[in-house]
């Protein structure tokens, strides 16, 4: 996993293929800020700068604006948000060893709502783009984002490194 995550995430050759990407949200952050400015509003700039971060790491990894209206981006923000939640709130099983195996707060039922959700997500993700990796004509240059390249290394019988596809999506609820 650290050969494939070096030569082929991390890779000076990968990381200029996303240059346009950096660039162009960089290019709506400004637009962005310039309009505002014109208009005498006001900024949270540590909102504008996390969306403009995950809006590369993102479109990096999945092709995907997180920052955008509806579909997979208002899903993949919201559980995020409820992760964010839960992992935020005082669990009362962590401190008394005796409630471990009861459920008292509800932690574990909404845990497992959202990782079916998450699961879910992710799969309907992968489906997607496996037709339409399909459907793409080989003469067809596009720059691969984290998620080609997995699938490359998934399809790849002579791989070194054999992922699943609950490897990938491990991968991606990691980041």
């Amino acid at each position: 996993m650290k050969k494939l995550t070096t030569v082929e995430l991390l890779g000076s050759r990968t990381l200029l293929q996303f240059l346009p990407i950096r660039t162009n949200e960089l290019h709506e952050l400004i637009r962005f800020l310039f309009e505002k400015s014109k208009s005498g509003g006001s900024v949270n700039i540590t909102d504008e700068l996390l969306k403009f971060t995950n809006n590369i790491i993102s479109q990096m990894m999945l092709s995907i604006r997180c920052s955008g209206k509806g579909g997979q981006a208002e899903e993949c923000r919201t559980l995020a948000r409820e992760v964010t939640e839960i992992f935020g709130e005082f669990n009362i099983s962590d401190i008394i060893w005796i409630f471990k195996s009861f459920d008292i707060q509800g932690f574990r039922r909404r845990f497992k709502d959202i990782h079916r959700r998450f699961d879910s997500l992710l799969e309907n993700i992968i489906t997607n783009r496996e037709k339409l990796r399909k459907e793409k004509k080989e003469s067809e240059e596009k720059v691969k984002d984290l998620l080609d390249i997995l699938l490359d290394v998934l399809e790849n019988q002579n791989s070194e490194i054999k992922l699943t596809r609950d490897h990938i999506k491990a991968l991606f609820l990691c980041y």
